[in-house]
């Protein structure tokens, strides 16, 4: 782990020494080709792994419940900040 946050900082070093030169503006379709490989290379990854694939539907599972908790507990916060925050005074419910 050590070797990937040196591997970035000294990237990030060298990004801001070369900042201001003519072949740096046009950077971000390179980065966006790497993100693309590099997921494809993780579902690779994933797909090979014999373990994941014989419990994918439990995985399935757990996904749909934590996502349908956060969607339930984002809704219920922000009816409360409406009802608290932005409520006007003397304004009925």
């Amino acid at each position: 782990m050590y070797t990937f946050v040196i591997i970035m900082l000294c990237g990030a070093i060298i990004g801001y020494l070369r900042r201001d030169r003519k072949y740096t503006k046009n950077i971000g379709p390179m980065i966006h080709i790497s993100i693309c490989a590099m997921l494809f290379m993780l579902g690779m990854s994933i797909g090979s792994n014999k373990m994941i694939i014989e419990n994918f539907g439990n995985f399935c599972g757990q996904a749909v419940f934590i996502s349908a908790m956060s969607i339930i507990g984002s809704l219920l916060a922000s009816w409360a900040v409406m009802n608290v925050v932005f409520k006007k005074k003397g304004e009925k419910k």
